[in-house]
C-alpha cells in the first residue's frame, strides 16, 4: 500500500510537470518572434541572382544585414519569406505584392521597406495566415502608368503601390485604387487620434481628392540649392564679386529672402561661367525636373503658372501677360547665354533642329533629358538645384538657403482596388508609420510628412557622437587644433582622413611646417584614429565632445580635448546647420499645383514636357528662326501656353461633370454638335458628339414634307368645305344637316392647321397655339359627330326631337363641354412659361438643358385630354347603340368607325403633346397620321354626298332618317 501511494504521488507530480512544460512551450510558441528570413533577389530577366539569409533584430527593428542591403544594385524585384514557412506547401503561403519607386540600379529605398516585413508577418501569423512579400522596383513611371489588375490576368496586380503626389489622380480616375476613408476612421478609433491630424499642412492639397483620402504619405522631399565652395573661392580670388550664400556667409542680413533671390543666383551663375569657362548653374538631371524648376521660379516671382475657371473647373496657362513675360527675361538670358549646364538628349535635339517645324502643337516633339549623364555631385561647377537625396557627401559641396519659395514633393501608399488583401495592406502602412519603429524616419532625410517627426539626418535627439564627429571632420586637409595643459595653450596639427565610410585624424609632425612641440603626442604619431561613439586607445577611436571639440586618447589611461582653430561656420556644415537650412526651406515650400489641390491633368504636363521644349528653344535660340525672323520671346511663350492649355484640358471620359454648348440644329442631319467646354474627346471613348435636335426644322425634308402634305390636305378640306356650301340646296346636303358637315370640316381643318405649329423652332406663341388648335379641333370634331349620332339614333327610334327642349339639351351639354375645354385651356395658358430650359437625360453625358415648350400645369393638361377621351368613349357607345339600324342608315356606322379611328388620332395627339419624341422621323410620321386621319374623317362624311349629287349609284341613308323626323 505504501508503494502504491508513492506510485500515485509520483504519477501526479509527473503529470503536473508535463502539463506545465506543455503550457510553457505553448506560451513560448505564441510569443515567439521569428528572426530568420530568406530573401531572394532577381534581375531584369527574372533570373535568380542570389539568396540571402537575413536576421532580424527586435531591438533596432532592422535586419542585421540592413546596411549591406541598401548598397545592393541591379535588382528588379525581391521576395522575402520567413524561414519558418520552408516546410509549408506553396498553396498555404500567400504573396503580398508591393510596388516601390526604386529604380533597377538602386535598391536603397526598397531595403527600408523590407524591415517592415517581419513585424507585419508576425501580425498576420496571429490570424493563421502565412505571407511572403514581393517588392518590385518599378521606378517613377510604371508605378503610375503601367497597366495593372485586368480581368484576363495579363498584367500584374500589386496590392500596395507608392505613388508621387502628381500621379495619384491617374490611378484614381482609372478606378484602380481605393479611397482610404474607412481606414482613416478605423485608425482614429484604434489610436484615439485622427490620422489626418498628424499630417503636414499641405497633405490635403496632395492626397485628398473629392473629399477622399487616396494615400497615406510616406516620403517628403523638397528642392534645395547647393554650391561648390572651392569654385567660389577660386572666382573670388580672380576678382569676381562673389560671396558665399547664406547661411555660410551672414552678410546677407536677417532678411536674406529679400537679398538672396533667383536674380542673384542667375547673376552668380553668369560670373562663375565667365570665371571658369563652364556653366555656373546646374539642374538635377531627372524626369520632369526642368518643369518643377520652372513652376517654382514662377511661384517665387509671383507669376501664376496656372489660372482657373471656377465655373468650368478647368485650368489654363497663366503666363500670357506682358508683365509676367518681362519678369521671366532674367531666366531667358541664363539659357540663351548657356550659364546653365545642358541636360538635353542631343539625339532628339538634332532631329528636332533639322526637321520641318510641326504645324500643330500635337506634333511637337517631347524633349527628353540625357539619361547617360553621371549623377555625381562632385562634378558640380557652381550652383546646383537638386533634391534632398544624395548618394555621397562631398566636402566642397555646401548647402545654402533656398532663394524664394521651394517646391515640396511627396509620395504615399495607395491600395489597389483589386487587391486581395486591402486590410492587410493598411496594417503594413500602420506599422510603417508607427513612431515606435524607425522606418518612417529612415525613409525621409530632413522632415517627414508628419509634423512632429524629423527625417534621418535631423532626428537630433538620436544623432550619436560618431555621426557628429564625422560631420566635424568632413573636410580633407590639415587643420590646427589647440588644447590647454597646465594653463598653457598649445597647437597641434591634425590631418583629416577617411577610413572606409567614416572620418578620422592623424597626428602631423613636420618640424618645418607643422612642428609638434609637446611630448604627449609622441605615443600616437603616425597612427590613424577613427570616429566612434567612445574614445579608445586600444581601438584607435576618437569621439565628438561638443561644438568644434573632439576627444582623443593619448595613452590607455588619458584623453585630451582638442578644439578646432578654424572658423567652421564658413567651411563646415554640421548636421545641425543642415537641418536648420532644411527646416527653413521646408517652412516656405509649397506643392507644385498650389494654390490648387491635386488634379489629374498635371500628369499631362509631365508627359508632354512643354517646359523642356521651351528651354530647348531658348538654349539653342531656335525660336528666333523656326517660324520667322522677327519671332519674339512673347511668341515662344504663346506657343508654350498653347501646349499647356491643351495639356490641362482633361479627357471627357475622366471628367465627372461635363460642361458644354450646343450648336444650331443641322437641317440636313437633324443633329446638334456638342461642344465640350471643360474637356476634350478622343477616338473610341464612347463620349457622344451629337444629339438629336429637340424640334423638327421647317427646312428639313421631313418638315418640308409635313408642310407640303399639310397644305395639300388643307386645300382638299377647304374644297370639301365649299362643296356643301355650294350645293346646300341639294336634297342630300339639306337632309344630312349642312351645319353638321360645315362644323365637322372646320374642326378637321383646325386640327390640320395645328400641325404647322408643331414643327420649326420653339416660340412662345407657337407653343400655346399648337395646343389650343389641336385640342379645340379634336374636341369640336368629336362633339359634332357625337351630336349627329345621337340625333340619328333618336329619330330612328321615333323620339320627339321636334321639341326644342330636347334638341337644346343635347347642344347645351356638348356646348358646356366645349366651354369647359376653353376655360381649362385659358387656365393652362396662364400657367404656361413659354419656351424654357428642360433637363433631358442622355447616357454618359447626364442631363442636358434643351429648349422645350413648357407643359404648363400638367394636371390641367392631363384633364383636358381625359375629357376628350371621355367624349370619345361616349361617342363610341352612342354610335354602337345604332349598330342594328338598317344598312341604309349608315351615317351612324360611319360615326362609329370615325370614333374608333379617332382613338388612334387622339392618342397620337396626346403623345406628341406630352412626351419627348427623340426620333424625329417617328415624330414626323405621327404628325402626318394626325393630319391624314382628319382628312379621312372629312372624306367619310362628304364623299357619299358628292356621289349622289353627281349621279353615282349610291344609296343615301340620311334621306330617310330626316324624312321621318320631318313628317312628325
Amino acid at each position: 500500500m505504501k508503494y502504491k501511494n508513492s506510485f500515485i504521488c509520483f504519477y501526479i507530480i509527473s503529470l503536473i510537470i508535463f502539463i506545465k512544460v506543455k503550457i510553457c512551450k505553448c506560451q513560448y510558441n505564441n510569443n515567439y518572434e521569428n528572426e530568420k528570413f530568406l530573401l531572394k533577389l532577381y534581375d531584369l530577366d527574372d533570373s535568380l541572382i542570389t539568396e540571402l539569409n537575413l536576421h532580424y533584430s527586435y531591438t533596432s527593428y532592422l535586419f542585421n544585414e540592413y546596411y549591406y542591403l541598401y548598397q545592393l544594385s541591379n535588382i528588379k524585384y525581391a521576395i522575402i519569406c520567413s524561414e519558418e514557412d520552408n516546410d509549408l506547401d506553396e498553396s498555404e503561403i500567400e504573396t503580398f505584392v508591393f510596388w516601390n519607386v526604386a529604380s533597377y540600379s538602386i535598391f536603397l529605398s526598397s531595403s527600408i521597406f523590407l524591415n517592415v516585413f517581419p513585424l507585419w508577418y508576425n501580425e498576420q501569423k496571429k490570424n493563421n495566415k502565412h505571407f511572403c512579400m514581393r517588392i518590385d522596383s518599378v521606378g517613377w513611371y510604371d508605378n503610375a502608368y503601367a497597366s495593372i489588375c485586368d480581368d484576363e490576368h495579363k498584367y500584374p496586380c500589386p496590392d500596395l503601390i507608392i505613388l508621387g503626389v502628381t500621379q495619384l489622380t491617374h490611378r484614381y480616375y482609372n478606378d484602380e485604387i481605393i479611397d482610404l476613408n474607412k481606414y482613416f476612421r478605423n485608425y482614429f478609433k484604434k489610436n484615439g487620434r485622427p490620422l489626418e491630424s498628424l499630417l503636414n499642412k499641405y497633405s490635403f492639397y496632395d492626397y485628398n481628392i473629392d473629399n477622399n483620402w487616396l494615400a497615406v504619405p510616406v516620403m517628403l522631399d523638397f528642392r534645395v540649392l547647393k554650391f561648390n565652395i572651392t569654385t567660389f573661392d577660386y572666382c573670388i580670388s580672380q576678382g569676381y564679386n562673389l560671396k558665399y550664400p547664406p547661411p555660410i556667409n551672414d552678410n546677407w542680413g536677417k532678411n536674406y529672402r529679400d537679398t538672396w533671390n533667383w536674380e542673384k543666383v542667375f547673376e552668380y551663375a553668369k560670373m562663375i561661367t565667365e570665371c571658369t569657362k563652364n556653366p555656373g548653374f546646374k539642374l538635377l538631371t531627372n524626369y520632369y525636373e526642368d518643369m518643377n524648376f520652372f513652376i517654382n521660379i514662377c511661384q517665387t516671382l509671383n507669376i501664376p503658372f496656372f489660372t482657373e475657371n471656377s465655373e468650368l473647373n478647368t485650368k489654363k496657362c497663366g503666363l500670357r501677360n506682358p508683365e509676367y513675360i518681362m519678369k521671366l527675361s532674367t531666366l531667358r538670358s541664363v539659357f540663351e547665354n548657356h550659364y546653365i549646364e545642358n541636360w538635353f538628349n542631343e539625339t532628339i535635339i538634332e532631329t528636332w533642329l533639322n526637321s520641318d517645324y510641326p504645324k500643330s502643337i500635337d506634333n511637337l516633339p517631347k524633349i527628353e533629358y540625357n539619361d547617360t549623364l553621371i549623377f555625381d555631385e562632385s562634378l558640380i561647377n557652381g550652383l546646383y538645384y537638386t533634391n534632398l537625396f544624395s548618394m555621397n557627401e562631398y566636402p566642397d559641396i555646401k548647402l545654402s538657403y533656398y532663394p524664394g519659395t521651394s517646391t515640396i514633393f511627396g509620395s504615399g501608399f495607395v491600395i489597389t482596388k483589386k487587391s486581395k488583401y486591402p486590410d492587410q495592406a493598411f496594417e503594413f502602412i500602420e506599422i510603417f508609420i508607427d513612431e515606435k519603429y524607425p522606418f518612417f524616419t529612415e525613409a525621409n532625410i530632413s522632415v517627414t510628412p508628419f509634423d512632429d517627426r524629423n527625417g534621418k539626418q535631423c532626428q537630433l535627439n538620436k544623432i550619436n557622437k560618431k555621426t557628429k564627429c564625422n560631420s566635424l571632420l568632413e573636410l580633407d586637409g590639415i587643420y590646427p587644433y589647440y588644447y590647454n595643459i597646465n594653463n598653457i595653450t598649445e597647437i597641434v596639427y591634425l590631418k583629416h582622413i577617411s577610413s572606409k565610410s567614416d572620418r578620422g585624424i592623424s597626428i602631423i609632425n613636420n618640424n618645418t611646417l607643422y612642428p609638434l612641440k609637446s611630448k604627449i603626442f609622441h605615443n600616437i604619431q603616425n597612427i590613424n584614429f577613427t570616429c566612434d561613439n567612445e574614445v579608445s586607445y586600444e581601438k584607435k577611436t576618437i569621439t565628438y565632445k561638443d561644438e568644434y571639440r573632439i576627444e582623443i586618447p593619448i595613452n590607455s589611461k588619458e584623453n585630451l580635448l582638442l578644439k578646432s582653430m578654424t572658423d567652421v561656420i564658413y567651411i563646415n556644415q554640421a548636421d545641425k546647420t543642415k537641418c536648420e537650412i532644411y527646416d527653413e526651406t521646408s517652412k516656405y515650400a509649397k506643392p507644385l499645383p498650389f494654390p490648387y489641390t491635386n488634379f489629374m491633368e498635371f500628369k499631362n504636363l509631365e508627359l508632354r514636357s512643354p517646359v523642356s521644349l521651351l528651354f530647348s528653344h531658348l538654349y539653342y535660340n531656335y525660336y528666333k528662326t523656326y517660324k520667322k525672323e522677327e519671332a519674339t520671346f512673347e511668341d515662344l511663350i504663346d506657343e508654350f501656353c498653347d501646349i499647356v492649355d491643351d495639356s490641362l484640358i482633361p479627357y471627357c471620359k475622366d471628367t465627372k461633370i461635363l460642361h458644354y454648348s450646343l450648336t444650331e440644329c443641322n437641317i440636313r442631319t437633324l443633329k446638334m454638335n456638342i461642344n465640350y467646354l471643360n474637356c476634350k474627346t478622343e477616338k473610341n471613348d464612347g463620349i457622344p458628339r451629337l444629339i438629336t435636335c429637340p424640334y423638327l426644322p421647317n427646312k428639313n425634308y421631313l418638315g418640308f414634307t409635313i408642310r407640303l402634305f399639310g397644305i395639300i390636305f388643307l386645300i382638299i378640306e377647304v374644297l370639301l368645305l365649299l362643296f356643301p356650301i355650294i350645293y346646300r340646296k341639294e336634297r342630300c346636303i339639306y337632309i344630312a344637316g349642312i351645319n353638321f358637315l360645315i362644323i365637322t370640316i372646320i374642326f378637321c381643318i383646325l386640327i390640320n392647321m395645328s400641325i404647322f405649329y408643331w414643327i420649326g423652332e420653339f416660340k412662345t406663341h407657337k407653343c400655346i397655339l399648337k395646343v389650343w388648335t389641336m385640342i379645340l379641333g379634336i374636341t369640336g370634331y368629336i362633339s359634332s359627330y357625337s351630336v349627329k349620332s345621337k340625333i340619328i339614333i333618336s329619330v330612328y327610334n321615333n323620339k320627339k326631337l321636334k321639341s326644342n327642349s330636347n334638341k337644346q339639351s343635347i347642344f347645351i351639354t356638348y356646348g358646356i363641354v366645349f366651354l369647359i375645354q376653353i376655360i381649362l385651356l385659358t387656365i393652362w395658358t396662364l400657367t404656361h412659361k413659354g419656351v424654357q430650359k428642360e433637363n433631358v437625360y442622355y447616357q454618359i453625358i447626364g442631363y442636358i438643358e434643351l429648349n422645350k415648350c413648357s407643359t404648363g400645369n400638367k394636371r390641367i393638361f392631363y384633364l383636358i385630354f381625359i375629357i376628350d377621351y371621355i367624349l370619345l368613349a361616349i361617342s363610341i357607345v352612342i354610335s354602337y347603340q345604332g349598330r342594328k339600324i338598317p344598312d341604309e342608315f349608315n351615317d351612324v356606322r360611319k360615326i362609329y368607325i370615325s370614333s374608333l379611328i379617332s382613338i388612334f388620332q387622339l392618342t397620337l395627339c396626346n403623345l406628341v403633346a406630352q412626351y419627348n419624341i427623340e426620333n424625329l422621323i417617328l415624330y414626323a410620321v405621327m404628325l402626318l397620321l394626325i393630319m391624314l386621319i382628319s382628312l379621312i374623317n372629312t372624306i367619310v362624311f362628304i364623299m357619299p354626298k358628292m356621289f349622289i349629287i353627281f349621279n353615282f349609284n349610291v344609296t343615301e341613308s340620311s334621306i330617310r332618317v330626316i324624312n321621318n323626323s320631318t313628317s312628325e
